[in-house]
């Protein structure tokens, strides 16, 4: 179980008001919760069917006192906010053990884990107490993320046990840390408590922006509220019997779906006010950032006077592409970079240093088009893999990476270049029909960058095959990927090597291939040449189909034969999220042996899902040769739960098809 703070950077605002008194620490730590004699005896929550457990309890207590620092005491004289939490939680099946372990993330080396506590209770009343002491786990990293963890393990967990524990999580009182409340968790939570004790002072941002108050967006279950105690400046929350978050598949990112409640120190008063003025302040920012005149002579050399606007735009692009990119790579440490005499303030310094992090060298990219004459922007967007912006949650670190805008014979295009191996004038999926904030001519603005298209996202699939009268089958499989799943590989590469993305392609395949079927990746042409097709070559062995005396029945198509099927149930609470638009294209041959005929193949097909996709499959038979010609476009990805029945109808339909079977004949005579 992972808990923690927000995922992304967190709001850390600092105190200006002048020294106050101090306060005596407001979390007094409660006692343990008996367990009822229902807690202890039940094996099972009628809401959730089968659940591994569920909370019985959880509070969540956030206090950013009102400290202050005087100029005769010391940053380290000063008394920690905190935030705490309480957990009561029942273990229903053997997997559900699995809860035992705790991992607590938080941001930053400001924070620390204390008063960690907890006890296991069997069903039979035995408590055995967590004597071991949390030990600190491996730092996780992103590209906007540096989380620290804590890990301890809940002792002699078994089937029947409720799990009961707490800690704290503190930080210097010059911080302020306005929570994040996660309502709807991935177990059924029956009561859960929220406390979020605000600081009443002025504070100011990083970037020198000050804040008055607090605010919050939510998103809540019926009937619950926020309530605000104005004698303490304290919000807090009740809520009962809360669902599991939707654990449906190709849903939204799950951090969009869930109840929630957002809290962030403010000084704004509409959203609108918020995102001029921060916008204002990232493109100053960003501005500063590119501003060279260094980079003209280097432009320059790159580009030639009689180059069209898109040549240019794509030899930039090429330049900068070739740097290294340390999050495709690794960070370089503080001391490293020191020891180097590595600096990173401005545009000039990164393409000196010819390595930078991937906003760094977005916005190299634009620095270069700029110095080459081009009109071009920058835009912070936030990453739909994670997340979905939401304006009322005035927070820039929804925000998360950077792409390019480039106007080009009077029309704008977007670039990835913080994206390794992301091809020239495209953008990496997570980026595309996506929020953000955007640098316009006369400042700033809210926008949204373009959607998917199917183009953007191709697949060709090539199986040359021989039946052998025993009724094995060998050959070869060529596929050739462009745009979104080549670049998928192509990253993948960067973390690992050509050996594991054999692996890795090979053990994705066999899923959807014929059981029986073997493949083995003989060659992979273009993993780090983001301008050219990806080809991945693999040779077949195995056996394929089902054999009789007198018949051979094969699968129709061989690249989806084993493909599980999709959209099952006969309902749908979420939306349905695809991720992108895609198509693929298959071509599949089949030789036989002559004394072996075709009895019968399927019929054509034309599958037809007017505004969102399309299949169409052919087949052919000619001088002992079968040939399957199948095309599936994805068109929309993106479905409402109204659309649900037309989209599985859609599904089930196309699997049934490539369900379909050939039979051959097994005629006497010798085989050849």
């Amino acid at each position: 179980m992972v808990i923690g703070l927000r995922s992304a950077p967190v709001a850390v605002l600092l105190i200006l008001s002048a020294a106050l008194s101090f306060s005596s620490p407001a979390f007094a730590a409660p006692s343990w919760q008996q367990p009822s004699a229902d807690e202890l005896s039940m094996t099972a929550q009628a809401e959730v069917p089968g659940a591994d457990a569920v909370y019985l309890y959880r509070e969540e207590t956030t206090d950013d006192r009102e400290n202050s620092v005087g100029a005769m005491e010391s940053y380290t004289d000063m008394q920690e906010n905190f935030h705490t939490l309480y957990v009561r939680l029942k273990i229903l099946s053997e997997a559900g053990k699995r809860y035992a372990d705790v991992r607590i993330l938080y941001p930053g080396r400001a924070f620390s884990v204390a008063d960690v506590q907890g006890r296991t209770i069997h069903s039979d009343g035995t408590i055995i107490p967590l004597t071991d002491k949390p030990i600190k786990s491996t730092v996780e990293k992103s590209k906007t993320t540096e989380a620290t963890g804590s890990v301890f393990t809940m002792p002699d967990v078994q089937v029947g046990s409720i799990l009961e524990y707490r800690y704290v999580l503190r930080y210097n009182g010059r911080l302020l840390v306005a929570p994040d409340w996660y309502i709807q968790q991935e177990l059924f939570v029956r009561s859960a408590s929220y406390s979020f004790r605000a600081y009443g002072g002025d504070t100011v941002s990083r970037n020198g922006n000050q804040s008055s108050g607090v605010a919050y967006t939510n998103r809540l279950p019926k009937g619950a509220e926020v309530k605000y105690i104005s004698s303490r400046n304290t919000y807090e929350l009740q809520v009962h019997n809360i669902s599991p978050v939707p654990s449906e598949e190709f849903s939204l990112p799950l951090n969009s779906l869930k109840f929630r409640v957002l809290f962030y120190y403010t000084g704004y008063h509409s959203p609108q006010d918020f995102w001029a003025d921060e916008g204002r302040d990232w493109s100053k920012d960003v501005n500063r950032f590119v501003s060279s005149s260094r980079l003209k002579d280097e432009a320059s050399k790159i580009v030639g006077g009689s180059d069209s606007e898109q040549e240019k735009a794509n030899k930039i692009y090429d330049a900068v592409m070739q740097l290294e990119n340390t999050n495709f790579t690794r960070e370089h440490t503080q001391a490293e970079n020191r020891a180097s005499g590595i600096k990173t303030k401005t545009a000039d310094e990164i393409w000196e240093q010819k390595r930078g992090t991937a906003e760094e060298i977005a916005l190299l990219f634009i620095a270069m088009a700029r110095a080459a004459g081009m009109k071009a922007y920058a835009m912070k967007v936030t990453n739909r893999d994670w997340e979905i912006f939401d304006m009322n949650y005035l927070s820039m670190y929804q925000l998360d990476d950077v792409v390019a805008i480039v106007q080009i014979d009077g029309k704008e295009q977007y670039f990835d270049p913080g994206e390794r191996y992301c091809g020239s004038g495209q953008l990496h999926w997570k980026h595309t029909g996506t929020d953000g904030l955007r640098q316009t001519d006369a400042g700033t603005s809210l926008a949204k960058t373009p959607g998917a298209v199917y183009t953007a996202a191709q697949t060709l699939r090539v199986a040359k095959l021989q039946l052998n009268p025993d009724g094995s089958i060998h050959g070869s499989i060529a596929v050739k990927m462009a745009g979104v799943p080549a670049l998928y590989w192509r990253q993948l590469g960067l973390q690992s090597d050509e050996a594991e993305v054999s692996k890795k392609f090979e053990d994705d395949l066999r899923q959807t291939l014929p059981s029986g079927i073997d493949v083995k990746v003989t060659r992979i042409v273009g993993l780090a040449d983001w301008k050219a097709l990806l080809l991945v070559q693999l040779e077949v062995s195995g056996s394929v189909g089902t054999m009789t005396s007198k018949r051979v029945f094969l699968p129709s198509n061989f690249f989806e034969a084993g493909r599980r099927p999709l959209f099952v149930h006969d309902k749908r609470e979420a939306s349905v999220y695809l991720q992108y638009a895609s198509q693929v294209q298959d071509s599949v041959t089949v030789g036989f042996p002559k004394n072996f005929a075709v009895e019968s193949v399927p019929k054509d097909a034309n599958i037809p899902f007017p505004n969102n996709a399309l299949y169409a499959a052919q087949y052919t038979v000619k001088d002992n040769t079968y040939t399957l010609m199948r095309r599936f476009i994805l068109a929309n990805f993106l479905y409402q739960p109204g659309d649900y029945v037309n989209l599985k109808d859609f599904y089930q339909k196309m699997a049934a098809q490539d369900q379909e079977q050939m039979v051959l004949n097994v005629t006497s005579g010798s085989a050849q």
